[in-house]
């Protein structure tokens, strides 16, 4: 098949995805295709569209046992609960661990110094971007993280650490 596109940016906190659109996105992953993720929490919940009270809309109960459905690869639920469990990270490398806030500091990693993303910049190891992590930020989560995630920026931000990867 030929490749339709190179890179899918998502602008950021896109946190509600249905099962399609992170079929979508596993698909693109798969196929090629670059991502880049530029805010946080994104593929977070999974939702559906329904009906309810004969009124169409985004259903969304944020548990197994409250929502209705029958089949549980559409229940509404954090994509990492799910059966089969989906994380995000296995997508992003990095997950939404609970870290709100902000604004905080991203310190440049010595292998992020090192990355061709960064060639160029004029950033070193340890250099800081002052303000970059926002209300909430994603945390590397190398259980799960795909093969060669780099971790270009690090903050020791409370209460989790917040990561930003390649």
């Amino acid at each position: 098949s030929r490749l339709l596109h190179w890179l899918i940016i998502v602008a950021g906190h896109d946190e509600y995805w249905t099962r399609t659109i992170r079929d979508a996105f596993d698909a693109a992953l798969t196929g090629g295709v670059n991502l880049a993720f530029m805010g946080a929490n994104d593929g977070f919940w999974q939702m559906r569209y329904d009906v309810a009270d004969g009124i169409p809309g985004i259903q969304e109960y944020r548990s197994r046992l409250t929502d209705p459905s029958k089949d549980p690869a559409t229940k509404t639920e954090r994509f990492r609960r799910l059966e089969p469990a989906r994380p995000e990270c296995t997508l992003m490398g990095v997950s939404y661990a609970g870290g709100i806030g902000g604004p905080k500091d991203f310190l440049v990693t010595a292998t992020g110094s090192a990355d061709p993303w960064l060639a160029g910049t004029g950033l070193a190891a340890g250099d800081t971007l002052r303000g970059l992590v926002g209300y909430e930020w994603d945390t590397l989560d190398a259980t799960c993280a795909p093969p060669g995630t780099t971790v270009l920026f690090h903050s020791d931000a409370a209460p989790k650490p917040a990561d930003s990867v390649r």
